[in-house]
């Protein structure tokens, strides 16, 4: 699979500007740890400064490449606004942050979390959020976000439940 593609979830855009995390979350630091906060993160990530995480955050900012054009699924026009794609990276973006942190672990940006199956998962509530009761339509919706064959990403949710339901 080829890394650099402009169709993967994995590219990096070195073009797009770094974002003002400060007007994106309010950022406490209390010795080693950084609370974040803002309407859709709440989260303390630890051993990391915040010169490092605007750095970091804009990195995976700048590489994960998700597909947020509306798509048109048996005549119903699915779409996030520009709140709910901010909202959508944002809780990606913390979620990979908080993994490695909090597992002592050194902060990657790699494509096998992009396609992870919590990155999948993610993807999955915000949009059950948004339009309801799991369909077929939303599924299609999630894969075509994600830039993944809907066969693979069904079978992905599909486990995840199967996952939750037993535990």
């Amino acid at each position: 699979m080829e890394i650099y593609n402009s169709s993967d979830i994995y590219f990096y855009r070195k073009n797009l500007p770094n974002l003002d995390i400060f007007k994106i979350f309010e950022l406490k630091q209390k010795d080693k740890y950084l609370k974040i906060e803002n309407k859709n993160i709440s989260c303390v990530l630890k051993n990391i400064n915040i010169e490092i995480f605007e750095k970091t955050y804009n990195e995976f900012y700048r590489s994960l490449n998700l597909d947020f054009k509306p798509r048109k699924i048996k005549n119903k026009i699915f779409s996030l606004n520009e709140e709910e794609i901010e909202a959508l990276m944002e809780e990606i973006i913390i979620h990979w942050m908080f993994y490695y942190t909090v597992n002592n672990l050194k902060i990657k940006i790699i494509r096998d979390d992009f396609i992870h199956s919590q990155t999948k998962w993610i993807v999955y509530n915000f949009l059950q959020k948004k339009y309801g009761k799991e369909t077929n339509e939303i599924l299609k919706f999630g894969s075509k976000i994600m830039r993944l064959d809907l066969k693979e990403y069904k079978l992905s949710i599909e486990s995840t439940k199967c996952y939750m339901e037993y535990m």
